[in-house]
């Protein structure tokens, strides 16, 4: 769900920034010039006072990219369209979200997470650049196939529309990050769409293609962290990001092409002329949920008791990891590196001591001392100039060449040459997780139940760590070597017995 305030009454908003009038005053004029304002959809009240409310609380920078949105659909706003004209679960972004923000009366404020990963697409774009050797591309005019459409999809917001190029070939292109790593159908809209909105600016692209980021939880902080910077900090993100990939560490990268549909086109246009119309003629439609379930009763009470299962184990387990780090931390605080590898006031745990060479430090130390880097770095060669250069001299190179795994993206493109379809050989995990609900009803049950885990698991851990079974006394008693056997009565057990 989105990020919603209400922009009905600006009075409710005590705060203000200081230079909102002049703000107001500024955008004013664009405001009015909005398609649904001036075809009277939304009264020009309703419009002031969303200007309003977006001065006092929003940076200028916001406000601007807000008033582009609001001049129509956005490939996200057509995507919760879509899922409800095809009755889809779509938790993310629903349509009565997207007529509240195109009519004016909510606002979106800015959502941190996904700046944070705004500022990473924009390096790991870099890194996409570098590794399939394309460039970015501002403005190209399309071909007569393309002006069939030029100005006849008002509603087409080219916002955030990427364009490649490999020597004379155009292309969208978009940024994945995450931890799917296939095509989505929600990936296959947002591509046609960006088809769509260029051509109603008369930009002709080809293909789309889309580059799969998988980047660890670490390097995502760091890269962003640095990104955020800008400067210097910027081009050392890039340099980070680019020096992991290649390395294969920390980021993974997979390249997947889009084939347009016709089908798919015809739909987005279906659904987005329908709903702008409303937009523009002040229409309300009455949204009521329509989902129908595809599972037997009998198996959607077992998802039921599977679900609250669920819901408490993974909130155990963070619960559990969280208290078993800061338990740790205190642990190691106090045993302290001098006391680590001796005993402890508890048999069953020990603290061990372990060595670990600061190598950066020390190559300090050896470069200041002069020592030439053969000693002590490994070489490596950039095997690509090295066969350019060796062909360039006349040495046939494919006498040293083999071959190692095979290319994920080689291999789409292969097919795709071919005429095999990749469906063939795709197959779909299940990837079971909570709703990306952040706020409202579910984001409440979840941190209540949070709350309620987070109390019996607190209840659970003194009454297990107190019970006798691990107090460290009993547990030295049982520790204690047993008292020796007489050897008399050892023989004599062993006659009783007949091993005599």
């Amino acid at each position: 769900m989105a990020n919603l305030i209400d922009a009905t009454d600006p009075s409710i908003y005590q705060y203000a920034k200081p230079n909102w009038e002049s703000v107001y005053s500024k955008f004013q004029p664009y405001v009015m010039a909005l398609p649904q304002v001036k075809s009277g959809g939304v009264s020009k009240q309703q419009a002031s006072n969303w200007l309003e409310v977006g001065a006092k609380l929003l940076k200028e920078s916001e406000l601007r990219r807000l008033m582009v949105e609001s001049s129509g659909f956005t490939a996200r706003d057509i995507r919760a369209l879509w899922a409800h004209k095809h009755n889809e679960y779509y938790p993310k972004y629903e349509a009565t979200e997207v007529y509240r923000q195109k009519q004016l009366t909510a606002i979106r404020t800015p959502d941190i997470a996904l700046q944070d990963e705004g500022f990473l697409k924009a390096v790991l774009r870099q890194v996409a650049m570098e590794k399939y050797g394309f460039s970015d591309v501002q403005d190209v005019v399309s071909s007569q196939s393309a002006n069939q459409l030029a100005n006849r999809i008002p509603w087409a917001v080219k916002k955030d529309v990427l364009l490649g190029q490999i020597d004379n070939t155009i292309f969208t292109y978009d940024v994945k990050v995450g931890y799917e790593q296939t095509l989505t159908h929600s990936d296959s809209i947002r591509h046609h769409f960006n088809h769509l909105a260029l051509a109603d600016k008369n930009i002709e692209s080809g293909h789309s293609d889309q580059y799969n980021f998988s980047v660890s939880p670490e390097l995502t902080k760091t890269i962003t962290d640095l990104a955020k910077q800008k400067g210097d900090g910027w081009r050392l993100a890039i340099e980070l990001a680019k020096s992991a990939e290649k390395m294969g560490i920390g980021v993974d990268i997979s390249k997947e092409r889009i084939s347009p549909t016709p089908e798919i086109f015809q739909t987005l246009l279906t659904v987005g002329n329908e709903h702008w119309a409303n937009i523009k003629n002040g229409v309300q439609p009455t949204f009521q949920a329509k989902v129908e379930s595809t599972y037997t009763p009998e198996e959607a009470t077992t998802y039921r008791q599977l679900a609250q299962q669920y819901t408490v184990s993974k909130m155990a387990k963070e619960v559990a990891e969280e208290q078993f780090n800061h338990t740790r931390d205190e642990l190691t605080r106090l045993v302290g590196i001098e006391r680590a590898g001796t005993a402890t006031p508890h048999p069953l745990v020990a603290a061990s001591g372990k060595s670990n060479f600061d190598i950066a430090s020390a190559v300090n130390r050896l470069q200041s001392q002069g020592v030439p880097e053969d000693f002590y770095k490994s070489a490596t060669y950039d095997i690509d100039a090295l066969v350019k250069a060796a062909e360039a001299s006349g040495v046939d190179t494919n006498q040293y060449k083999s071959y190692g795994q095979a290319d994920k993206s080689k291999v789409l493109s292969s097919l795709e040459m071919v005429g095999i379809s990749k469906d063939a050989f795709t197959t779909r995990d299940i990837h079971i997780h909570f709703t990306s609900q952040t706020r409202g009803v579910l984001s409440e049950v979840k941190s209540q139940a949070r709350n309620l885990v987070e109390t019996h698991y607190e209840a659970m851990k003194t009454n297990v760590a107190n019970n006798d079974l691990l107090k460290a006394d009993s547990i030295s008693k049982k520790l204690q070597p047993q008292e020796p056997v007489e050897l008399k009565e050892a023989v004599d057990e062993q006659n009783t017995l007949g091993m005599g």
